[in-house]
């Protein structure tokens, strides 16, 4: 008789836990909620397109955004659009893939090129990445440490050094 009471015992603490733990999760919700204000970014307030694939952030507070229109960076006010035109590496506006470490800015476009940017200028560029031309879209760029770097192209992981 004492086991089955001190189960039971048991259970009513964990559940009247857990029910306070949700309490204090909802109302700090609530909190967090009233001091959170949100403000959407469109095509009309400047961005290049409405899909954003990736962000990131450089040491300068600047937010960078890739889409397939485009790479944009976010000063907290206003959107500047980079086009192909003002990144002469890349082919396309569409951007596929976006890496942010320091002040570089790291692009893929879905051509197989991959482009540097310092301070909003174009740096230099990587030679396209030996590939398969049926899969040659950059999907993601890693700087593990300078001077060596990973990318991902559709089914397969490049590793350069």
């Amino acid at each position: 008789m004492v086991r089955p009471l001190m189960l039971l015992w048991l259970l009513l603490v964990t559940v009247a836990r857990l029910s306070a733990q949700k309490a204090e999760g909802l109302s700090a919700m609530r909190v967090l909620s009233s001091t959170v204000s949100v403000r959407a970014w469109t095509v009309e307030q400047g961005l290049p397109q409405s899909s954003v694939i990736e962000l990131g952030s450089d040491s300068r507070g600047y937010l960078w955004g890739a889409t397939f229109g485009g790479l944009f960076r976010f000063d907290g006010r206003s959107v500047v659009p980079f086009s192909a035109s003002e990144v002469p590496a890349i082919s396309t506006n569409s951007v596929t893939a976006l890496h942010v470490a320091g002040d570089d800015v790291w692009v893929g476009t879905p051509g197989g090129t991959i482009a540097r940017l310092r301070d909003g200028r174009f740096v230099d560029s990587l030679p396209t990445l030996p590939h398969d031309q049926a899969n040659i879209a950059i999907d993601n760029i890693l700087i593990s440490r300078p001077g060596e770097f990973w990318v991902r192209e559709g089914d397969q992981v490049e590793h350069a050094i």
